[in-house]
């Protein structure tokens, strides 16, 4: 089978400073009536994250490369731009636009795969495509400030966290199939990036590919599905008019998807910074709950396609688990911290009793013996200080027993 493939290869990292982007990168502003029709289906703090928020850049390309695929072959694609979008809080999103032109489909998730893979370029033989996107997005690196370039060639550093490129896809084809399994089965192949097995024996375990699908497809009309997973993110379709596509590629690609890949990365980023103890609890703290007042929305949109649109990429991306399971770490490290903080401060505290006890069981006994006379009730007055000290320090020393068990 044939397919038509507009993918993006999508990776960050952390921009230091505000240098100048290289020579070529131009911005792309958002006209007055472009953002009034948006504030018409979104909701204003979704339009005013990104018009007023995110700098976005392109950078045009338009060259024809290949790749060689295990059979030897070469398989042609297009390169056609690379995007940029300077997000809050220092991270750098881009994204490489390639497009495939009716070719065969195991051949197109192949070359996918490899070009995905950037951990691991130093082992592939890439062409043109090094060229055309990886040279100018290693000068960008550079030019914002990021980390000294690995001399292994592994391109690892355009992923800040993981090993290899996110993947936005849309899939067109005239023989994409009309069933619903035999569809599902071809989704499924694209959205993981392997062989499409159109019959049995499957070589996925059916109760996980049911798991999968169950969770994570995304069908709202019969022209057309989506799939929704951590690395992918996948539109399905026949015939799909090029107004369609333009929403799936402006739409739901440069907006709501790398909004909600901006959160991934950030929560990626602030879980390194967690477990490797490179920056105070507190302050992560402090962190994770400003963000979630500033960037963490309740919904996007007023319509219930690009809501479910939204949801399906939440899942996939399982933001609400990780957003979830860091908070609920970061209070319980800050939590214990406070703990630790009180004991220390308790202990002090009752250092400093003891000393004062001490200044009051000699204050008790000068007081007795005022009353008492110790010269005439004891032969030798020293007894009497003695007596009542000890009798004071074990009754304060009972006390202190009990009060400690009590607790």
């Amino acid at each position: 089978m044939n397919v038509s493939n507009t993918a993006f290869l999508c990776g960050y990292f952390t921009a230091a400073g505000t240098a100048s982007l290289p020579a070529g990168w131009t911005p792309v502003a958002v006209d007055a009536a472009k953002e009034a029709l948006l504030r018409k289906f979104y909701f204003p703090e979704f339009v005013d994250f990104h018009t007023r928020e995110v700098r976005c850049f392109t950078l045009p390309v338009d060259r024809d490369v290949t790749l060689s695929l295990r059979s030897g072959a070469e398989l042609p694609f297009r390169v056609e731009e690379l995007r940029l979008w300077l997000m809050p809080c220092s991270l750098a999103i881009f994204a490489v636009k390639t497009v495939f032109a009716d070719q065969p489909f195991d051949a197109v998730t192949e070359v996918l795969n490899t070009l995905r893979n950037c951990s691991f370029y130093g082992n592939a033989s890439l062409g043109g495509f090094m060229d055309a996107a990886i040279h100018p997005l290693n000068d960008l690196y550079a030019a914002l400030g990021g980390l000294t370039l690995p001399a292994d060639g592994s391109y690892a550093h355009l992923v800040e966290n993981g090993n290899k490129f996110k993947i936005f896809q849309i899939i067109t084809s005239p023989d994409c199939p009309a069933g619903y399994e035999e569809r599902n089965r071809l989704l499924y192949a694209a959205g993981t990036v392997s062989r499409y097995e159109a019959e049995p024996p499957f070589s996925t375990d059916p109760a996980y590919y049911g798991q999968l699908m169950k969770a994570h497809r995304l069908g709202v009309f019969s022209s057309w599905t989506a799939l929704a997973l951590l690395d992918t993110v996948t539109f399905l379709g026949g015939e799909v008019s090029p107004f369609q596509q333009g929403i799936w590629t402006e739409d739901y690609f440069g907006r709501i998807y790398i909004y909600e890949l901006f959160r991934k990365c950030f929560l990626y980023h602030h879980n390194l910074l967690f477990r490797t103890g490179k920056r105070d609890p507190v302050v992560l703290q402090e962190e994770l709950t400003d963000f979630e007042r500033r960037y963490t929305f309740t919904s996007v949109s007023y319509n219930f396609l690009p809501a479910e649109v939204d949801e399906a990429m939440v899942r996939g991306l399982g933001l609400e688990k990780e957003e979830a399971s860091l908070g609920r770490l970061v209070a319980q490290e800050v939590t214990a911290r406070e703990e630790e903080s009180a004991g220390k401060r308790d202990r002090f505290l009752l250092f400093l009793t003891c000393l004062a006890s001490l200044s009051a069981v000699w204050d008790i006994s000068c007081l007795l013996d005022e009353l008492i006379n110790y010269e005439h009730t004891f032969s030798v007055a020293n007894w009497g200080y003695r007596l009542f000290s000890a009798v004071l320090l074990l009754l304060i020393a009972f006390v202190a027993w009990r009060s400690g068990k009590k607790k």
